[in-house]
C-alpha cells in the first residue's frame, strides 16, 4: 500500500490474485484502501497459509479464529498492508465505567444556577452546572473548567465531528439532555449504517450507553457542530476498519472519536497497522482520529499484564487519558486540580516506535499513551469527584471513564478548528510541538498527582500524557 493508498493498477493485481484463489469479492472502496472478500475455510488456509477453526466465546457464541498467523502471498505482498477479519473473536470493548444509580451530592449548587465566566460575564454555556439533583456534571462545567472556546461562543460551527460505534442512541434522551442544559443546537446529526449498522439497546450494560455518552458530549460542547455517527453491528475489527474508512472517504468528521479499545497484544499487529494506515490518510485530508487510552490503568490487560490498548497506540491515532478532579464544585479552576485517574489507561507500544513528534519527550523508544488527559473519574459520592451527568433511555444517570474524556476532546478539537480558521487533522504534532516551545507556560497544564500504576510526575508521563489542554491558544 502506498502512503496515501494504492493506484489502481496495484488494487487490480490484488483483487484479480484474491478472485483467481477462489473467494469472491463483495465490496470495495472508493479510495482503493480495502478490499472485502469471503472464501472458503480451505480457500482462506490455502491463500493465506493459515489454520482455521471455530470455539466459543463467553457472551458471544460460536466464533471463528485462525490459530497460526497469516501470510501475505509474495505476489501481492508488495501492495497489501495487512488482512483483518480472520478472527471474530471480540477484543474490542467500549471504555466506561458503566451507569451509576445517582445519590445525593455535597456542597452541589442548586441544578439550575448558571456559572460565571473568569471575567465576571455570563458563560457562553449558561445552563445548569450539574444534573437533575446533583447527577454529574454537565457541559457548561466542562467547558468552564478547561476555559474552552465555548467560553467566548466557538461552538464549532459547521466543523464536523464523528462518533464511531457498535449501538445506537435515542433521539429523545439527547433533546431532552439538551433541553435540560439549554443548549441550542444549530446543526444536525447524521446516522451512518456501515455493514448493516446497528439498533438502540436500552440495556444498561449495552453499548447504546457508550454511544449516548459520546453524542451527548460533543453535542453539548460542540453544539454547531454536525455530528456523524458511524453505526457498526458489533466491535469486531472488521466493522471498526470499515467505520474507520468510510469516515476518510466521506471527508466530514474532522475529528472522530472511538470510546472503546482492547489490548494491542490480543488484536493483533494486522488490526494496529491497518487502522493507523486509514488514519494516516485522514491527516492527508485534514481528518483526525482520537481514541479513549482505557479504563483498567497501566496493567489493564488479563492476567495484570502492562499492554496498552489499540486503536489510541496508533501512530495517527490521539490517545485520550483520563483525570481526576480535587473537587467539582470549583468547577473554574478544575483543570488546575487534577491528578491522574486510576483508571486511565497508558505505557507503550508493542508495534509502534517513537514517532516523529514524540522525540524529546518521552525517552521510551516506542510510541507512548496517553498523549492528552481530561475528565474521566466517574466517583461521585463523598470524595468530592463527580463524573459525567447522562440521560439514557429516559433516566438521568451518571458514567466515567476514558471514554468520557475522549468525547471531550473531540468536541474541544471542533472547537479549536472553529478558532483557527482550518483544518486540523492529527492533533498530534501540533500538541507536541506546542509543548516543546511553550512548555506549561501556555494552554497546556501539568498533572504532577496521582497514579494509574505509574505516577503522575512532572513533564510527560505514561498516566496523564502531557497533562490536559485549557484556554484557545492558535498553534494548538
Amino acid at each position: 500500500m502506498g502512503t496515501f493508498g494504492p493506484t489502481i493498477q496495484d488494487y487490480n493485481r490484488v483483487l484479480a490474485a484474491i478472485r483467481a484463489a477462489g473467494f469472491r469479492v463483495t465490496s470495495t472502496s472508493r479510495n482503493r484502501s480495502i478490499i472485502e472478500l469471503l472464501g472458503s475455510a480451505d480457500v482462506v488456509n490455502a491463500f493465506f497459509k493459515t489454520q482455521m477453526h471455530l470455539a466459543r466465546q463467553d457472551r458471544f457464541g460460536l466464533r471463528y479464529f485462525n490459530s497460526v498467523a497469516e501470510t501475505i502471498p509474495a505476489a501481492i505482498s508488495d501492495v497489501t498492508l495487512a488482512v483483518v477479519g480472520l478472527s471474530n473473536v471480540q477484543v474490542l470493548h467500549t471504555d466506561n465505567t458503566g451507569l451509576l444509580a445517582p445519590r445525593g451530592l455535597r456542597n452541589v449548587p442548586p441544578s439550575g444556577t448558571g456559572i460565571q465566566t473568569a471575567l465576571g460575564g455570563v458563560a457562553a454555556l449558561t445552563g445548569p452546572t450539574f444534573g437533575p439533583n446533583g447527577y454529574g456534571l454537565g457541559p457548561a462545567a466542562i467547558a468552564l473548567s478547561y476555559n474552552m472556546p465555548v467560553q467566548q461562543g466557538i461552538v464549532g460551527q459547521n466543523i464536523g465531528t464523528g462518533v464511531v460505534i457498535d449501538a445506537d442512541f435515542l433521539n429523545s434522551d439527547l433533546n431532552a439532555y439538551l433541553a435540560y442544559f439549554k443548549i441550542t443546537r444549530t446543526r444536525g446529526i447524521t446516522r451512518f449504517e456501515v455493514d448493516g449498522g446497528a439498533q438502540f439497546n436500552g440495556n444498561p450494560n449495552s453499548d447504546s450507553v457508550e454511544a449516548s455518552l459520546d453524542v451527548e458530549t460533543i453535542a453539548g460542547l460542540a453544539s454547531g457542530s454536525p455530528i456523524f455517527v458511524y453505526l457498526i453491528p458489533s466491535l469486531a475489527n472488521n466493522y471498526v476498519i470499515d467505520a474507520y474508512n468510510r469516515a476518510v472517504e466521506d471527508n466530514a468528521s474532522q475529528m472522530t472519536n472511538s470510546s472503546f479499545g482492547g489490548c494491542e497484544d490480543q488484536l493483533g499487529q494486522s488490526f494496529d497497522f491497518a487502522v493507523s494506515s486509514i488514519a494516516d490518510q485522514g491527516d492527508v485530508k485534514g481528518l483526525g482520529f482520537a481514541a479513549s487510552s482505557g479504563d483498567n490503568g497501566y496493567f489493564g490487560c488479563p492476567g495484570g499484564t502492562h499492554h496498552i490498548q489499540a486503536p489510541a497506540d496508533g501512530a495517527f491515532f490521539t490517545a485520550v487519558g483520563g483525570t481526576s478532579a480535587a473537587t467539582a464544585t470549583r468547577a473554574q479552576t478544575y483543570y488546575a486540580n487534577q491528578s491522574a485517574w486510576s483508571g486511565s489507561g497508558g505505557g507503550t507500544s508493542v508495534y509502534f516506535v517513537r514517532q516523529f513528534y514524540e522525540q524529546n519527550v518521552d525517552p521510551s523508544a516506542y510510541r507512548a499513551i496517553p498523549d492528552i488527559s481530561f475528565a474521566a473519574d466517574p466517583d461521585y459520592a463523598d470524595s468530592g469527584k463527580y463524573g459525567a451527568s447522562i440521560l439514557f433511555n429516559g433516566a438521568w444517570a451518571t458514567t466515567g471513564g476514558t471514554s468520557w474524556a475522549s468525547p471531550i476532546f473531540t468536541a474541544y478539537q471542533a472547537q479549536l478548528t472553529q478558532f483557527n480558521g482550518y483544518r486540523r487533522g492529527f492533533a498530534d504534532p501540533a500538541l507536541y510541538n506546542y509543548y516543546r516551545a511553550v512548555g506549561y507556560k501556555g494552554c497546556i497544564e501539568d498533572i504532577t498527582t496521582g497514579s494509574n500504576g505509574t505516577p503522575a510526575i512532572p513533564g510527560y508521563d505514561e498516566a496523564t500524557g502531557l497533562g490536559s489542554m485549557h484556554g484557545s491558544c492558535p498553534s494548538l
